[in-house]
């Protein structure tokens, strides 16, 4: 990502924020990130399910304590057990569709370049 030329910056407000107005951003954005999974992505709701962990168990930084990890071999079983995404996924396959994925340069490739 690119600063903007006019300031400097990418995001002013969170990168010169204080040290408690960028927390206080941070637990924002984060809370709509949770209401969002929370509503949409059957794999996070069995997860937070299973660790007894409700929506309302979040209200600051510090909560994310309680919240269990996500590893990689999780997301590659939820994927195997609903491809192409997974059960992880938190949008259709319609809004999903906006987006590709590529494969880096192969080792032929990569050698020449």
């Amino acid at each position: 990502m690119r600063t903007r030329p006019e300031t400097g910056y990418l995001n002013k407000k969170i990168e010169t924020g204080g040290s408690t107005e960028v927390p206080r951003l941070q637990e924002a954005k984060l809370a709509k990130q949770l209401d969002y999974l929370f509503a949409r992505s059957e794999f996070y709701q069995e997860k937070f399910t299973s660790a007894r962990i409700r929506r309302k168990d979040y209200r600051h930084l510090h909560d994310l304590e309680r919240f269990p990890f996500t590893t990689k071999d999780e997301l590659r079983e939820s994927q195997a057990v609903r491809p192409p995404l997974g059960k992880h996924i938190a949008c259709t396959l319609m809004m999903s569709s906006a987006f590709t994925v590529q494969q880096g340069p192969r080792a032929s490739q990569a050698s020449s370049a």
